[in-house]
């Protein structure tokens, strides 16, 4: 009876064993539909954007909109500009004035500080260039999007501020007694800048550009110095000249006259835009 049973159930195993491997074949021998890759999302942040400080150019709001677009494009960041700064993942602040510590920071990936300005130039408050300006936020948004500093000398995420341009290194009335030399520091930080000088007074005097303090004194003593040849011009009321200088160098204004106080008029621009090498 037993062994009567133990066949019975042998015969019901191979029956369902068949079964399945007859349903796998069909299976098998059926076309696979393929499983679509998944649609990669952007990284997606909103961002809070501060009004520019007062005496700030209001359309340098843009400039944070401008780092964002370029995010954007480079990397696929999704930015979504809100109003609600309680909803923020990044927090964008401007910093009027550093003081020469910095041009921007990013603290913890949530706050943003970018810089407008200083007055490490003659103490005198400039603000950056608008193109400055949106070359800081990229740096900034950056970092906040993750980046760390790269070792690739100028590019973006390097750890440097060459890419700092005033609006105007200085721009200024003045007196010019006769006799006088008069010298001022241009303030770019670049090795090979391009400059663009301008002077009007009311008296001939002479413009030249000097190496040194050193040599600025010896203007109209008679002795030896150095100088920029190409940026010098004597017996001058109006100049207007594009130079191109190191960091370091001094804007020089001589009234050779005996007797004749010079009024005069003075301003300085760098004008050749900073390239970057790499986006890295």
């Amino acid at each position: 009876m037993a062994l009567k049973y133990w066949f019975v159930f042998l015969l019901i195993g191979i029956f369902l064993v068949s079964g399945c491997v007859s349903e796998q074949a069909q299976q098998a021998n059926q076309p696979q539909t393929p499983t679509p890759a998944p649609t990669p999302t952007p990284t997606q942040y909103k961002i809070y954007i501060e009004p520019v400080p007062y005496g700030i150019l209001s359309h340098y709001q843009s400039s944070i909109r401008d780092a964002m677009g370029y995010w954007e494009r480079t990397k696929g960041i999704n930015f979504i500009e809100i109003s609600d700064p309680s909803q923020a993942d990044i927090y964008v602040q401007w910093v009027k004035e550093w003081g020469g510590e910095r041009l921007g920071q990013t603290y913890k990936a949530e706050l943003v500080q970018v810089g407008v300005g200083d007055s490490v130039c003659l103490s005198t408050y400039q603000q950056y260039t608008y193109d400055s300006v949106v070359l800081i936020a990229e740096h900034e948004l950056g970092h906040a999007i993750g980046l760390g500093h790269s070792d690739v000398v100028g590019s973006l995420m390097y750890p440097f501020d060459t890419y700092l341009v005033y609006e105007n290194d200085w721009k200024m009335n003045d007196v010019l007694p006769a006799g006088y030399v008069k010298w001022v520091p241009v303030c770019t930080k670049n090795s090979n800048a391009q400059y663009t000088f301008t002077v009007t007074s009311s008296v001939p005097i002479n413009v030249d550009v000097v190496p040194t303090v050193a040599d600025a004194k010896k203007i109209g003593t008679g002795e030896t110095y150095q100088h920029y040849s190409d940026c010098y011009q004597t017996s001058t009321t109006y100049y207007n000249q594009i130079c191109i200088i190191p960091q370091g160098v001094f804007f020089t204004l001589y009234n050779p006259s005996l007797l004749s106080t010079a009024q005069i008029q003075y301003s300085a621009k760098e004008t050749q835009p900073f390239t970057l090498a790499t986006s890295g």
